[in-house]
């Protein structure tokens, strides 16, 4: 699988280069366990494309809060809060194990 790394732009969305990433893991992810475990391509397929997507929106949040933390922006009480309610935020996305 290819690492998503962390969006230069800013912003919360994946990246055009995280989006093709996304797409090529997800596929290889749900081809592989529709090949070993059977089941719906499809579905394996969306759930590993929603859940991909979140979790690099997950991590470009925490990149943004990191950054503005290193950057002095925010204190270390701000980083914490945010870091916290960001996890709870993406814990909340998928609460049974992140699966659809």
């Amino acid at each position: 699988m290819l690492p998503i790394s962390l969006s230069n732009s800013g912003s919360l969305l994946p990246s055009p280069g995280q989006w093709q990433t996304i797409g090529v893991n997800s596929t290889l992810s749900a081809g592989i366990q529709t090949a070993i475990n059977g089941g719906n391509f499809v579905h394996t397929l969306t759930t590993s494309l929603v859940t991909n997507a979140a979790g690099a929106i997950e991590a470009n949040g925490a990149g943004m809060i990191g950054g503005l933390f290193h950057t002095n922006q925010i204190g270390e009480t701000a980083h914490l809060v945010l870091h916290g309610i960001a996890g709870c935020a993406s814990g909340a996305t998928f609460p049974n194990d992140r699966a659809l």
